[in-house]
This record gives C-alpha cells, structure tokens and sequence, in this order.
C-alpha cells in the first residue's frame, strides 16, 4: 500500500463531517478559537440569585467557581459586576479578582455603598459601587448596556481586520456576533421601555386616586360649610329672642 500524507485541514473537515455536522457549524469550530482573544466578557457574581434576565456572558453564586473561571480566561478582557445585596465582607474576593491581569473592571451593587465606598482607592478597578433600589433588573440593564456597546466595537474592529481571502469566515463571525449585541440592546431598551410605561401607568393612576381625594376633600368641606350655615341660621332667632 502507498502511504501519503494527508493535509490537517481535510483530517478536520473529515472529522467533522462523520459527526454529521453543516459545513456552515464545520467551519465555525475550526475558526472558533480565535474568536476570544481580547473579547471583552462580563460576569455577574449574584450569590443571591436574585436576576432572572441573562444580559451577561456568565453567572457565578460563589466565589471559588467565579475565580476558577476568571484564571482560566486569561485572553479575555473581564468585567465582573457583584451583587451584595447583604452587608457581607467580599474584599479579600475583591483583592483577588484586582489582581488578575485580565480582570479590567468591577462593579458593585449593594443596599449599602458606604461600606465600600473607601475601597476606591485601594482598588483601582473598581470603577462603580451602585445603591441597589427597588427594580434592581432594570438597574442592572442599564449598567450593562455600556458593556453590550464595549463588545459592539470589539467586534466590529475584529470584523474590519478580516477583509483578506480566506478570512470569510472569521469576518462573518465577528459580525454575526456584533448583531447579537445589537439585538441584546435592542431587547435591553424593550424592556427599560416596558418600566417607563409602567411608571407612568402607575404615575396616571396615582394621580387620579389624588385627584378623586382632592374632590372628596372638596364635597366634605362644602358640606362642613353647608352645616356650620345651617346651624348659624338655626341658632340665631333664639339668639335673637334671648
């Protein structure tokens, strides 16, 4: 038998082809790999699972797995963003999530930001300590719509660098990925709208609960009025004969 060499992109593609795999998801394993570097990813530290909406790229409830995953992702630009809903000590999490080279940015959202407020200037990278309010999704929509514009630019910048023959497909990439954080803005507005609307439903009715008081308020004092000339006129003809 003759033996020959075979080139080590068709072992991929043959690979790949008895998994029964598109050539289209083919393709993207193979180019996959250099989708992440420098790629500005954003985690949610909620220990009290308190979000239900997925505005992020992962979510950890404890410390050791969200460390773990940082370190392992180090060609990665990490922005972590912390709920601390109760008056819990998270500096040394803090301390270690600062010094790791890929970590760029923290954020904090907690019911008491004056307890963190002088851990400013011992860490840098903390760039925000938010006093949680009521609607603490919508809060947190709105802090990460900064970070869905961050990976808009990245991948349009990495889509520009892929322009040459051959690099279709990690164009095509970049740009099916920036669409994605198109639509999450999208659906992030949707649902800031959706709160204004429901503000001002909930302003309207208050409203007119306020008015109808100012009315009753009203009829009481022109009733009150009505009885004090009524007891006037009553009392003075004996007034008068006294």
């Amino acid at each position: 038998m003759l033996g020959y060499c075979v080139p080590q992109c068709y072992i991929k593609i043959f690979c790949l082809k008895n998994l029964n795999l598109p050539m289209a998801a083919a393709s993207t394993l193979i180019v996959n790999t250099h989708l992440s570097i420098g790629e500005p990813t954003h985690i949610l530290f909620d220990p009290g699972k308190e979000i239900s909406s997925k505005v992020y790229d992962k979510k950890f409830d404890n410390t050791i797995e969200c460390l773990e995953y940082v370190r392992k992702n180090q060609d990665k630009k990490i922005t972590v963003i912390m709920i601390l809903r109760l008056l819990q000590d998270q500096r040394l999490f803090v301390n270690e999530l600062q010094l790791l080279q890929q970590v760029i940015a923290i954020h904090l959202m907690c019911d008491n930001p004056t307890y963190y407020k002088p851990r400013e200037n011992i860490h840098p990278k903390l760039q925000s300590i938010t006093k949680i309010t009521n609607d603490i999704e919508l809060q947190l929509t709105e802090l990460m719509m900064t970070k869905c514009q961050e990976k808009l630019d990245y991948h349009e910048r990495k889509a520009k660098e892929y322009t040459k023959p051959g690099q279709h497909a990690l164009r095509n990439m970049h740009l099916r990925e920036g669409r994605k954080e198109i639509q999450a803005m999208g659906e992030d507005l949707n649902k800031r709208l959706k709160y204004i609307k429901k503000r001002q439903h909930e302003c309207e009715r208050t409203e007119r609960q306020f008015k109808r008081q100012k009315q009753d308020l009203a009829r009481k004092d022109a009733q009150l009025s009505q009885e004090e000339l009524i007891s006037t006129i009553e009392r003075s003809p004996k007034q008068a004969s006294d």
